[in-house]
């Protein structure tokens, strides 16, 4: 469809890119639009010439060709693909329609009547045939109803065996399922879930005691990043984290006397907004990786009574334990409620997947776009070269959650195991990182699957802190 659109454009002297951009605009959808063409380029106002809309109109989207004047032009079979409806099909939308006298039948054909259709998601689904019936929700009434298929001609085969339906119908129509060819059937979201996100009661009281060790950390009157408690008197977090409270204009000029300040302290209440029962500080003296994004404070003073119970650290591989997903705890909800989360079961995402592939794909198709709007934004642009930088090193754990700023040094549970549930990961940050540096109305339509979070595996932290950290700290933190 696009195709036939395309060459009668062109054929008539017009640019497909304005045009369409110009739709983009009209339609809300800038950031198509920005992959077309320059902001400075755009014609909002755009339209095609009475002489092009008229051979537009001409174009048979219900065959692999089009006619253009008296000219037949063939298309690539690939061009059929993208025909919304196929011949004798009656789709429905939602809303309410009354139908009289219906009567679908296949035509009388040597050719294949299924019509293919390429979903957005990238799979492969039947979007219609010749002779469907399909309804995408609503109330729908139906009397005097016929589908089958036509009378049979001799040399032709039938491709649709099923016999004739008649009857009547006046139901609401629910969202489900696949249509299939020839069918009577609606299309949208199945009625099953196709991942197990259930959670056992004691698997659910155990999250909840371990969320109970996880804190927020707070400076000059903000949540700079989640934290969780570990060993005898520490809390573990991301090393930026911290870098926000020492260096809040990231200058360069570390000031370590603020972690002591009055107006640094962790709150361990679900909502920060609930004044603490005690005041929990840190010291200024600390331990960090960069390079991992870790650091281990240390509370403050002689007073830990009322600390929650410290946490259970993994130090194995979580490959060799087959663990396909983890639950997350912080205080990033991309709401803004400032309150601690749990995001269960989030999806971990194998740095040699098809996931990754797609992501990288995207974001070298958009490389310049996204270097174009974060200059014209007043942000760096180089930041976009970074991409997804990182994310096979060994010591990374990619999962999807839905928690953002603010999640930042959250420990990543297991959930597998409601006797025993483990720190696996901390989460460090999301992916790709130039996406926090687009302005709102590209972020709002960069697509979700090509997002994702990052954290380290707490093996390597414990690696790193058992070669470089006093052999006593080391079994207190990991509880040996």
């Amino acid at each position: 469809m696009l195709k036939g659109w395309h060459d009668v454009v062109v054929d008539c002297g017009e640019n497909p890119k304005k045009l369409l951009a110009a739709a983009f605009v009209n339609a809300n959808t800038n950031y198509f639009a920005f992959s077309l063409l320059p902001k400075q380029q755009f014609d909002p106002n755009a339209e095609a010439k009475p002489a092009t809309v008229e051979l537009i109109q001409k174009i048979s989207f219900s065959r692999t060709a089009y006619d253009h004047g008296d000219v037949f032009h063939d298309l690539p079979e690939s061009v059929a693909s993208y025909r919304p409806a196929g011949q004798s099909s009656f789709n429905v939308y939602g809303g309410d329609v009354t139908i009289g006298g219906l009567d679908i039948r296949q035509p009388q054909s040597s050719s294949s009547s299924n019509v293919a259709s390429d979903s957005l998601d990238g799979s492969s689904s039947r979007a219609t045939s010749f002779g469907s019936f399909n309804i995408h929700g609503g109330k729908v009434a139906i009397s005097n109803m016929a589908i089958g298929p036509a009378t049979q001609v001799s040399g032709f085969p039938s491709y649709n065996q099923s016999p004739t339906v008649r009857g009547e119908m006046s139901s609401i129509v629910p969202d489900f399922g696949k249509p299939q060819p020839g069918s009577f059937l609606s299309s949208g979201q199945p009625f099953k879930k196709e991942n197990d996100d259930t959670l056992s009661q004691s698997m659910v009281a155990a999250l909840g005691e371990q969320m109970k060790s996880v804190g927020a950390l707070i400076s000059a009157g903000n949540i700079i990043g989640t934290v969780f408690r570990v060993g005898t008197k520490y809390v573990m977090t991301a090393s930026h984290v911290v870098s926000m409270v020492i260096d809040p204009h990231n200058t360069g000029n570390r000031d370590f006397s603020r972690l002591e300040s009055d107006d640094t302290f962790i709150n361990f209440n679900e909502s920060v907004i609930s004044p603490c029962v005690t005041v929990y500080r840190v010291s200024k003296e600390f331990i960090e990786n960069k390079e991992l994004d870790v650091a281990v404070l240390k509370i403050a003073g002689d007073t830990l009574s009322g600390l929650p119970m410290k946490m259970n650290l993994c130090v194995n591989d979580i490959s060799e334990m087959r663990v396909t997903n983890v639950s997350l705890v912080g205080y990033g909800h991309p709401s803004g409620v400032m309150k601690k989360h749990l995001d269960p079961k989030c999806k971990i995402i194998a740095p040699d997947s098809d996931r990754l592939r797609a992501a990288h794909a995207f974001s070298q198709q958009n490389f310049d776009l996204c270097r174009a709007v974060i200059r014209e934004n007043g942000g760096n642009p180089d930041i976009v070269n970074k991409g997804y930088l990182g994310y096979n090193l060994p010591s990374k754990l990619l999962f999807d959650c839905f928690m953002e700023h603010g999640a930042s040094g959250g420990p990543a549970l297991t959930n597998n195991n409601e006797r025993s549930v483990q720190v696996v990961g901390l989460l460090t940050h999301g992916l790709p990182e130039f996406y926090f540096s687009l302005p709102d109305l590209i972020k709002s339509n960069f697509p979700n699957c090509h997002r994702l979070e990052a954290g380290t595996k707490m093996k390597d932290i414990f690696e790193w802190m058992r070669g470089t950290q006093n052999e006593y700290i080391v079994k207190d933190i990991f509880n040996l």
